[in-house]
């Protein structure tokens, strides 16, 4: 156990890097990928995020392949469907220091041999070493409320220093908005340290938050825009140069909806050409279609980090370039594209308004303990309380197995037991192998275009699986939750939580409660807060960059 214990916190700490390496005029060196090189400066991404290196303090530059290179020549080397292959890389991975790829292959193996005992072991080991570690980690101590007559909104509060939030403090989050932006979404932990640094400005006029509501949301949104010919376009982005197609109905709107479609395929094969004939249908429903090919062609590309980045920034490219309706966005996908789907829209279930993962699936494996059975990725169906989902597969697909969302279905059913209404389709046909459904696609289209988002719901409820994922409808993960469940009750201008007791920030507007009025938080059964809301420069920097969206973002929030 403690062996993968160490692997997890070697992922932290190492800085080794079998990369580039950048000699500093200084005697140092930096280990790394060079993403871009100009007359000026080289630009790579290290473990710890994008580091920027002007070329005058460089004293020479050794090139040579990443571990995350070499990773991909092995896995292009392998087949698909080789469960034994995978776990053989999952191994080199492991002894390499890639946790997210080797936790990636230990998925792989064991959804295409469930009780490949060696695999099995190792992901046991593996997430117990992750629970452990979970526990150790000590929540982010909140912020005092100050002491208020709570029979008066905030604003009213005599007793508030006017001095402290007009003009210095004003300056000095304007200050740290163009930190916070100045800081690559790489490096995401160096943001959350900004957001920090707002936080203790808190608490604060809700007129003085507001007024750096455009500013904020025009960093947010600056950016190249789209850039296309002839149906053809390549992504503007230095990380994801990706191509697509884009198919743009004819006519104006005021605003469209967007649909993202995503290829089959595996070694070397799939194009998103495949996806528009499968899915270009979307655009005669009036939508603006993009059909992304994957950045490198490998097996079960779409559940790469790499791709799933690549297709948020599609998503914000064409939200910078087109007047996206930002509640109208679906996600659909077949085969290797439906296991991207299942991924990809599960961890951010809070962006789309529909998933439509076709004969694909989600990677499992078996159960330990003395209950055994099939387990599921964590971060997929339980996050999809609040987005509904349109799947199916066929009974006799000799590629992709119906295992998975079968399995997928069940824990659907059982969660709409619990947690009431989870809005989704499941349907299984006999005769159709891995090909398409009878009807084609069209009703499965039509299924998803009359759902819209609720960019509000009243209940939340989140598994977290991305280290970078960490705002997830109105709930902002500070480092203490594995699974929470949130509600909230605007009669009673209350919110209830079940899970941790720490570790997370509830983030509120006008439009959820009412912030004229004290909020009260139960958390596991517990009276934890009763109070105002504080109104947070934080809260609305971080929502707006994170959904670049003004039909949904945060000003206020409750720390915990």
């Amino acid at each position: 156990m403690w062996r993968w214990l160490l692997v997890i916190l070697s992922c932290v700490l190492v800085i080794y890097l079998y990369g580039d390496i950048v000699s500093l005029t200084t005697g140092g060196k930096v280990e790394g990928e060079i993403v871009d090189e100009d007359d000026d400066k080289v630009v790579l991404r290290t473990y710890s995020g994008i580091t920027t290196i002007s070329k005058e303090r460089i004293d020479s530059i050794e090139k040579k392949p990443t571990r995350w290179q070499l990773y991909t020549e092995k896995s292009s080397k392998i087949s698909e469907f080789d469960a034994d292959a995978h776990w053989e890389l999952a191994k080199w991975c492991n002894e390499q220091g890639l946790y997210r790829e080797y936790k990636t292959e230990l998925e792989i193996t064991l959804s295409l041999k469930p009780d490949h005992k060696e695999a099995l072991s190792a992901y046991e080991a593996l997430r117990k070493a992750e629970e452990d570690e979970a526990k150790k980690v000590k929540a982010v101590s909140r912020q005092p409320s100050p002491k208020r007559d709570t029979s008066k909104p905030p604003d009213a509060t005599p007793e508030r220093k006017e001095e402290e939030s007009s003009a210095d403090k004003k300056s000095r989050i304007r200050e740290l908005i163009k930190k916070f932006f100045s800081i690559s979404e790489e490096n995401f932990k160096e943001r959350e340290d900004v957001l920090n640094e707002l936080t203790k400005l808190e608490p604060l006029n809700k007129n003085d938050v507001l007024s750096f509501k455009n500013e904020i949301y025009k960093e947010a949104t600056a950016g190249p825009k789209a850039t296309y010919q002839g149906g053809r376009g390549k992504l503007n982005h230095k990380l994801y140069p990706g191509d697509y197609y884009i198919s743009i109905p004819r006519g104006g709107a005021d605003k469209y909806p967007l649909l993202i479609g995503l290829h089959g395929g595996g070694e070397g094969v799939g194009d998103g050409s495949n996806a528009a004939m499968m899915f270009g249908l979307a655009a005669g429903r009036g939508a603006i279609c993009v059909f992304p090919t994957v950045i490198k062609k490998e097996a079960t590309a779409w559940n790469k980090e790499r791709e799933e980045k690549y297709v948020m920034a599609i998503v914000e490219e064409m939200k910078r370039t087109f007047p996206i309706d930002t509640n109208r966005i679906y996600l659909v996908g077949h085969s290797m594209g439906g296991y991207g789907t299942w991924s990809i829209g599960t961890h951010y279930a809070d962006v789309f308004a529909g998933l439509g993962p076709c004969a694909g699936g989600i990677f499992v494996m078996m159960g330990g303990g003395s209950g055994g059975g099939i387990t599921l990725a964590r971060g997929t169906v339980v996050n999809l309380k609040n987005t509904p989902i349109y799947f199916y597969h066929g009974a006799d697909d000799p590629r992709v197995p119906p295992d998975s969302d079968r399995k997928a279905a069940e824990v659907l059913k059982e969660l709409k037991e619990k947690y009431g209404p989870y809005d989704y389709v499941y349907k299984e046909y006999n005769g159709i192998g891995h090909g398409l459904p009878p009807g084609g696609m069209g009703p499965i289209i039509d299924w998803l275009f009359e759902r819209k988002r609720n960019p509000y719901p009243e209940m939340v409820i989140w598994e977290p699986s991305r280290p970078y994922k960490t705002l997830f409808w109105w709930v902002k993960n500070r480092g203490g939750i594995s699974q929470i469940v949130a509600r909230l009750n605007k009669a009673k201008n209350e919110i209830t939580v079940e899970g941790p007791s720490s570790g997370f920030s509830i983030y509120l507007n006008d439009k959820m409660l009412d912030l004229n009025k004290p909020v009260r938080v139960v958390i596991n059964g517990n009276e934890a807060f009763n109070d105002y809301a504080n109104y947070s420069a934080a809260a609305l920097l971080d929502s707006l960059a994170d959904k670049r969206d003004l039909n949904q973002f945060f000003y206020a929030k409750i720390d915990f």
